[in-house]
């Protein structure tokens, strides 16, 4: 009896031991292929290791998880199959509550952006707003989507648009003076609409501005100045409330700077070393509740290519999103502020992204 005794326990102990390892293997290879998916940007091989961890593992909970990540790396593919392995999900793993309502929701999207693109001009139609400018915009739509500045090329001056009726309208008249060596550049709007952040570069003064003005007015305030041999300055977005402004400072490093609209004081919240010359930063976006600022920037000094980045407005988090040897830039928020939408050469052309934040 003892020699049964301790036969038995032998036997239910290398069972025992036996499903913890095939359980531990089930996670190690999940985090592995979640290395694949998010940290190199490898979504075949990541898919590859997550059906090994769907064969393999008897954690249901696991296999139900990795049955989702395929579907989202399809969806990053821009494939079909996403919707087949969010309906797999939902059908081979009911029980896994909150694993099959995440799927449900993707599925539920797809389905309807395929929709939508299926009825094409009967759903969309595009409006011709201005055909053929004679400038560069180097500006932006105003949030109320009545007006759009741009620079008047002709003269330098700041200007704006109105969609409605096509009307143009200078808000600066310093680039008229005969000889001037003054002009605007990159403009963007305040959440009213009601005025625009502008740079203003003065060649014979030698300096650089950051101005604001409100299309009612003539006058602008100048919020910041630099020396036009040493920096460069000019807004990128502006907080929801409107109380500050998201700025651009170029000097020996890029810095993200919060530009109070009331002072006039800048506070530094992020310095980025330049890694490569004139390969710059770009983007600077505010998320809808004004917490997160989303830009892309150079990966490394190996390649020019850029990442998407999230920045917390306090500066403490920067972290790159979906980081891939490709080139990512970005293009916006969405407007639930959970997804970033950029766009990548990763699937071999140029084409719009998301990613859930």
């Amino acid at each position: 009896m003892k020699k049964s005794s301790i036969l038995t326990g032998v036997l239910l102990l290398m069972t025992f031991s036996f499903a913890t390892l095939a359980l531990q293997n089930g996670y190690d290879l999940f985090q592995k292929a979640l290395a694949k998916e998010r940290g190199e940007g490898k979504l075949q091989e990541a898919i590859a290791l997550y059906q090994r961890v769907i064969n393999e593992t008897k954690d249901e909970s696991l296999a139900a998880k990795a049955q989702l990540r395929i579907g989202i790396c399809y969806e990053k593919l821009g494939r079909k199959e996403a919707q087949i392995a969010y309906q797999r999900v939902i059908d081979n793993y009911p029980q896994q509550i909150d694993t099959v309502k995440l799927a449900k929701e993707k599925l539920s999207n797809l389905i309807k952006a395929k929709s939508i693109t299926e009825k094409g001009d009967n759903e969309f139609n595009i409006e011709v707003v201005w055909s053929k400018p004679k400038w560069d915009i180097e500006g932006a739509p105003s949030p109320d989507g009545r007006y759009l500045s741009f620079v008047d090329w002709d003269t330098g001056d700041l200007a704006y648009r109105e969609m409605a009726t096509g009307n143009t309208h200078r808000l600066t008249d310093k680039g008229r003076e005969e000889g001037s060596q003054e002009c605007a550049y990159k403009s963007c709007w305040s959440p009213d609409s009601k005025q625009i952040a502008y740079c203003w570069e003065n060649d014979q003064e030698e300096h650089v501005d950051l101005r604001l003005i409100g299309i009612d007015s003539k006058e602008p305030r100048i919020l910041y100045r630099v020396g036009y041999h040493d920096a460069w300055v000019e807004p990128c977005d502006w907080t929801p409330d409107g109380k500050y402004i998201l700025s651009r400072l170029d000097e020996e490093k890029f810095k993200f700077g919060l530009l109070s609209v009331a002072e006039g004081s800048l506070r530094i919240i992020k310095e980025i070393e330049i890694l490569e010359p004139y390969n710059f930063p770009k983007g600077g976006l505010f998320s809808p509740d004004g917490q997160y600022i989303a830009y892309d920037s150079q990966q490394n000094a190996d390649t020019p290519n850029h990442d998407i980045f999230l920045l917390s407005i306090d500066g403490t988090t920067n972290v790159p999103l979906a980081p891939h040897p490709s080139h990512d830039f970005l293009l916006g928020w969405a407007p639930d502020g959970k997804r970033i939408i950029f766009a990548s050469d990763r699937t071999g052309t140029v084409r719009p992204l998301d990613h859930s934040c």
